[in-house]
Order: structure tokens, then sequence, then C-alpha cells
């Protein structure tokens, strides 16, 4: 559960002990986020064992808190409580060919540039982008010297299949955290750090998500992690998820409005 910070900042406030009512919502939250899996197809996607970064890094996020989201948004929808019409039935266009995708620079900067609009507003909100690809390209490197600037209430949170690179971001200024990306603990424990500070005006953190086998399926660690504390978990496997597929089914039938899908403060990009 342990995690290593590579790079010095603010030093964060305490953390207390996660509630066992905060260990079963994000529980709740994962196996949310994974039997979505098999009702939105989008190709170019597998986000299938990324729950816990998504669950650890969003979960506590408050109304006025803005997620940057470039995957097919489904995760940050649940876990934000959209409508569940607007996610099942909304469409993102699969780019054409001969069209660049989003790249890890565009999403950045996008985030990078939420998150300044906000600070110069002085709104009281901090910014998650939830970024794949190359973060050590110039490009993104300029967008993390902008945040680092201005102390920017961001976390940019990698959930990139890939290893990144930590070594080659340690010049941007601010902490790059490595945590297992598997394991949901750790990822809200370090969230929870970063988001304080954010909002403390001490500005970005980058949470940098490994996903090697070797940290196994998030899931099952949560489980294995909540029966150690005595606490119920794959007990309640079956009864969460038949809960939620009705959940889905009636949201099936419904019609998604334009009222399900407003004011989510969520970027698909």
């Amino acid at each position: 559960m342990a995690t290593k910070t590579r790079q010095k900042g603010a030093a964060p406030a305490p953390f207390s002990l996660i509630s066992t009512d905060k260990l079963q919502q994000m529980y709740t939250a994962m196996l949310h986020c994974r039997v979505l899996d098999a009702h939105i197809k989008k190709a170019g996607f597998k986000l299938k064992g990324t729950e816990a970064a998504f669950a650890g890094a969003a979960i506590d996020l408050q109304p006025e808190d803005v997620v940057v989201d470039s995957t097919h948004g489904a995760y940050s929808r649940v876990l934000r409580k959209s409508p569940l019409q607007s996610i099942l039935t909304g469409k993102r266009e699969t780019p054409k060919a001969g069209v660049r995708k989003a790249t890890a620079a565009a999403d950045c900067a996008l985030a990078t540039g939420i998150a300044y609009r906000h600070a110069a507003e002085q709104q009281k909100s901090i910014t998650v982008a939830f970024l794949t690809g190359d973060l050590a390209d110039l490009e993104s490197q300029a967008a993390f010297r902008i945040a680092a600037l201005h102390k920017l209430p961001i976390i940019y949170v990698y959930i990139g299949k890939a290893v990144l690179p930590v070594e080659d971001l340690l010049s941007v200024g601010f902490p790059v955290i490595p945590v297992a990306g598997s394991d949901v603990v750790a990822v809200y424990r370090v969230a929870h750090e970063c988001a304080t500070r954010a909002r403390r005006g001490t500005g970005p953190s980058i949470l940098a998500c490994d996903f090697s086998s070797i940290h196994g399926d998030p899931l099952r660690n949560m489980e294995k992690y909540l029966s150690a504390k005595g606490l119920p978990g794959k007990e309640k496997r079956s009864s969460i998820i038949q809960g939620f597929e009705k959940e889905i089914e009636r949201a099936k039938k419904a019609r998604a409005t334009l009222a399900d899908i407003r004011n989510e403060n969520i970027f698909l990009v």
C-alpha cells in the first residue's frame, strides 16, 4: 500500500484512517466501473484493470471540481453520479482515417487551461486530468511548466498501460508520485494528499499509476484488503452487480435528455 514521493513538495496534512463507509464506497464504485465495460463498447479504449485509479482519484471530488478524461468517459461519469441514461446513450464518433486522435499533450493543455481559468477567477475548485500517452513530450512539459509557475490546483493522473518514465518528469517542478494503479487504497491516500495540497494553493501533482501485472487485479486486491479488515467485500459482490445491472436496464429503457448531460463538469477529449 505504500508509495514513494520522488520529488519533494509541501508537507501534506496528516491522513486519518479511511472510514469503513469510504472503503465500501470505493469497492462499489470499482464494481460499477467493471460492469460498465460489458455495456459500453468503444474501440481503442480498454479500461478494465484501471478501476482503482479512477475510483481512488475521483471518489471525493466536489460538485464544483472538474474532470478532464481522455477515455470514453464512462468511469469518470459514473463516479461523478452522472445519470446512467446519458452514460449509456451518449455517442462519441470514432476518428476517421487520417484524422489525428487527441494526444496526451492536447489533454494536458486542456486540463491546464481549465485550471488556470478557475484559478484566475478564484474559483474554489480543483481539476483532475486522467491522461494516457507520452507525458514526457515537449508540449506536455510546457503545460506542466505553466501549472508549476502559477501553482495551479490540478492533479494529473497517468492511466496509460505503459510504465510512466518518472525519471523523465522530475524536472517539472512539482511532485511526481509513483503509485500502484491496481491498489485503490494507495491511490486514494495519494490523491487525498494531492487534492489537499491543490486546494491550499500549493500547486499541482502527477500521480504516475503503474498497472504492471505484479500488482494484480484491483477488485481482487480490494476484496483481500476488506477481508483482512473483517469487512464484507467478495460476499457482497454479486448483490452489488445485480443491483447495478437492474439500474442499467432501467436506464436503457429511459431516454436521455439534455438535462441529463448538462452541468457534469466532465470534459471528454
